[in-house]
Protein backbone atom coordinates (compact mmCIF):
# COMPACT_ATOMS: atom_id res chain seq x y z
CA UNK A 1 0.00 0.00 0.00
CA UNK A 2 1.32 3.43 -0.97
CA UNK A 3 2.21 5.98 1.69
CA UNK A 4 1.08 8.78 -0.62
CA UNK A 5 -2.68 9.30 -1.06
CA UNK A 6 -3.94 9.70 -4.63
CA UNK A 7 -5.54 13.14 -4.72
CA UNK A 8 -5.07 16.47 -6.48
CA UNK A 9 -2.52 17.94 -4.06
CA UNK A 10 -0.79 15.24 -2.10
CA UNK A 11 -0.38 16.00 1.62
CA UNK A 12 2.93 14.49 2.65
CA UNK A 13 3.70 13.12 6.12
CA UNK A 14 6.51 15.01 7.86
CA UNK A 15 8.82 12.02 7.51
CA UNK A 16 8.42 11.84 3.72
CA UNK A 17 11.05 13.70 1.70
CA UNK A 18 9.40 16.59 -0.10
CA UNK A 19 10.59 17.73 -3.49
CA UNK A 20 13.84 15.82 -3.11
CA UNK A 21 14.68 17.51 0.17
CA UNK A 22 14.89 21.00 -1.29
CA UNK A 23 15.52 22.67 2.06
CA UNK A 24 18.21 20.20 3.10
CA UNK A 25 19.98 20.40 -0.25
CA UNK A 26 19.74 24.18 -0.24
CA UNK A 27 21.23 24.42 3.25
CA UNK A 28 24.15 22.13 2.36
CA UNK A 29 24.97 23.97 -0.89
CA UNK A 30 28.39 25.57 -0.58
CA UNK A 31 29.91 26.77 2.67
CA UNK A 32 26.98 28.95 3.71
CA UNK A 33 24.17 27.23 1.86
CA UNK A 34 21.65 29.01 -0.33
CA UNK A 35 18.89 31.32 0.76
CA UNK A 36 15.46 30.63 -0.75
CA UNK A 37 15.77 33.69 -2.97
CA UNK A 38 19.20 32.59 -4.21
CA UNK A 39 17.92 29.13 -5.12
CA UNK A 40 14.91 30.67 -6.85
CA UNK A 41 17.15 33.00 -8.86
CA UNK A 42 19.46 30.13 -9.89
CA UNK A 43 16.54 27.94 -10.93
CA UNK A 44 14.62 30.73 -12.64
CA UNK A 45 11.55 30.34 -10.44
CA UNK A 46 9.92 32.62 -7.89
CA UNK A 47 10.94 32.68 -4.25
CA UNK A 48 7.27 31.98 -3.47
CA UNK A 49 7.50 28.73 -5.43
CA UNK A 50 10.49 27.58 -3.34
CA UNK A 51 8.76 28.68 -0.13
CA UNK A 52 5.62 26.72 -1.01
CA UNK A 53 7.55 23.50 -1.53
CA UNK A 54 9.47 23.93 1.70
CA UNK A 55 6.58 25.11 3.85
CA UNK A 56 3.36 23.64 2.50
CA UNK A 57 4.67 20.08 2.15
CA UNK A 58 2.54 19.49 -0.95
CA UNK A 59 3.56 17.77 -4.14
CA UNK A 60 1.45 18.73 -7.16
CA UNK A 61 -0.37 15.72 -8.58
CA UNK A 62 1.26 16.20 -11.99
CA UNK A 63 4.77 15.96 -10.49
CA UNK A 64 3.71 12.91 -8.50
CA UNK A 65 2.43 11.22 -11.66
CA UNK A 66 5.58 12.05 -13.63
CA UNK A 67 7.69 10.60 -10.82
CA UNK A 68 5.58 7.44 -10.93
CA UNK A 69 6.21 7.16 -14.69
CA UNK A 70 9.96 7.60 -14.24
CA UNK A 71 10.06 4.98 -11.50
CA UNK A 72 7.98 2.54 -13.54
CA UNK A 73 10.33 3.01 -16.50
CA UNK A 74 13.44 2.76 -14.28
CA UNK A 75 14.79 6.06 -15.63
CA UNK A 76 15.90 9.29 -13.93
CA UNK A 77 13.14 11.89 -13.74
CA UNK A 78 14.76 14.21 -16.30
CA UNK A 79 14.77 11.43 -18.92
CA UNK A 80 11.01 11.96 -19.29
CA UNK A 81 11.72 15.28 -20.99
CA UNK A 82 13.23 16.11 -24.38
CA UNK A 83 17.05 16.15 -24.13
CA UNK A 84 17.13 19.55 -25.86
CA UNK A 85 14.94 21.04 -23.12
CA UNK A 86 17.09 19.56 -20.36
CA UNK A 87 20.28 20.77 -22.07
CA UNK A 88 18.87 24.28 -22.50
CA UNK A 89 17.79 24.46 -18.86
CA UNK A 90 21.17 23.16 -17.68
CA UNK A 91 22.92 25.85 -19.76
CA UNK A 92 20.63 28.59 -18.37
CA UNK A 93 21.10 27.49 -14.78
CA UNK A 94 24.87 27.10 -15.14
CA UNK A 95 25.10 30.64 -16.55
CA UNK A 96 23.13 31.96 -13.57
CA UNK A 97 25.30 29.89 -11.21
CA UNK A 98 28.51 31.40 -12.64
CA UNK A 99 27.07 34.89 -12.17
CA UNK A 100 25.96 34.04 -8.62
CA UNK A 101 29.39 32.66 -7.68
CA UNK A 102 31.11 35.73 -9.14
CA UNK A 103 28.78 38.07 -7.22
CA UNK A 104 29.09 36.06 -4.01
CA UNK A 105 32.90 36.17 -4.21
CA UNK A 106 32.77 39.95 -4.70
CA UNK A 107 34.22 39.84 -8.19
CA UNK A 108 31.30 41.60 -9.87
Amino acid sequence: MSVIPKNKNVRVPKTYPLAFHIRGRRQWYGEEGLKQGELAKLAGVSTTFVEQYERARRIPASVHKLLRLALALHVPFERLFAPQLVDRLVDEIEARRRTWVTEKNGNA
